[in-house]
């Protein structure tokens, strides 16, 4: 992540010293009114060569969130930034991109909860609190409810 943040803050980013996670490492990296938050974690069980994945998250407020506006875009600066920096990489081999992969997997995946927490009064009234989503509200053990 060091050589990373260098070369964002080359770029004009202002970017924190990476800190560790269970998972990786990561970064805050800001331009203008845009922060994100970029994570990279590898697998040293892939055999000699590890297998790295960066992921980007952009920083989002409440309201934003409410209202679905100001999300992470395929062609977003950061993320357009990190995938040039990363190709141009001449250590890192076969480098590939899926933007939007998760994003559509985790759209199906709220939609299957969402159907079936909308079934029941308590989880209708979970999944509609802000912090808590479809993924929690879906996960009440509604027959405690009925006792």
């Amino acid at each position: 992540m060091l050589w990373l943040r260098e070369r964002l803050q080359a770029l004009g980013y202002n970017t924190t010293r990476p800190e560790t996670e269970d998972w990786g490492w990561y970064v805050y990296s800001e331009r203008g009114a845009s922060s994100y938050l970029v994570g990279a974690s590898g697998d040293p069980e892939s055999g000699s060569d590890i297998h790295w994945m960066i992921q980007i998250h952009k920083e989002r407020s409440l309201r934003d969130k409410m209202f679905g506006r100001n999300k992470l875009a395929s062609n977003d600066e950061l993320s357009e930034a990190v995938e040039w920096l990363v190709r141009g990489e001449k250590d890192f081999r076969n480098p590939s991109v899926k933007k939007n992969k998760q994003r559509t997997e985790y759209s199906r995946l709220h939609r299957v909860f969402v159907r079936i927490g909308r079934r029941y009064a308590i989880c209708r009234r979970l999944i509609s609190l802000p912090g808590v989503g479809a993924a929690i509200g879906s996960n009440v053990h509604v027959p405690f409810w009925h006792l």
